[in-house]
C-alpha cells in the first residue's frame, strides 16, 4: 500500500485578542477557521489486481494560537506565534468484489488532519517610523 499527499491552497480567518506586557510588547491568543486543499493518492494491490484511489478533498476546520509581538522601531516589529489546527477528518470505505471467487473485501481508510506550526514573522507597517510606542 502506498498513500501520496501534496496539500494545494490553504487560508484562514481569526482575529486576535491580547493584553500589553510593556508599552511596546503585546501578548495575545488567536482564533478563527481554515480551509486546505489536499492531493492524495493510495494506490495498493489486492487479489492480482492494482488498485488506484483519488483522495482529493477541501478540509474546513477550525485553530486556535498564541504568541507575542514586540515592536522593534522604524515600523518594524517582531511576531513569534503557536497554532494549533485541527481540520475535519477523513473517512473512506471501499468494498472490492472478486467476481470469479464469489468474495468481496471491504477496505476502509482513515485519517486525522492536525497541524501544529511555530512560526517567526518580521512585520513592516507602512507609514510608521516612529519608535516604539504603545499597541493599539
Amino acid at each position: 500500500m502506498r498513500l501520496s499527499q501534496k496539500d494545494g491552497h490553504a487560508w484562514s480567518i481569526g482575529g486576535r485578542l491580547g493584553v500589553l506586557a510593556s508599552p511596546s510588547t503585546l501578548l495575545f491568543l488567536s482564533a478563527g477557521w481554515t480551509r486546505v486543499s489536499t492531493e492524495a493518492d493510495l494506490s495498493f494491490g489486492w487479489d492480482g489486481g492494482d488498485y488506484r484511489i483519488k483522495l482529493d478533498k477541501e478540509h474546513d476546520g477550525g485553530f486556535v494560537g498564541a504568541g507575542i509581538e514586540t515592536q522593534l522601531g522604524r515600523g518594524f516589529s517582531l511576531r513569534g506565534e503557536y497554532r494549533f489546527t485541527r481540520l475535519d477528518d477523513d473517512n473512506r470505505k471501499l468494498t472490492l468484489e472478486d467476481n470469479g471467487y464469489g468474495y468481496s473485501r471491504r477496505v476502509e481508510f482513515d485519517r486525522d488532519l492536525d497541524v501544529h506550526s511555530v512560526r517567526a514573522v518580521l512585520v513592516y507597517k507602512f507609514g510608521r517610523r516612529e519608535e516604539p510606542a504603545p499597541m493599539k
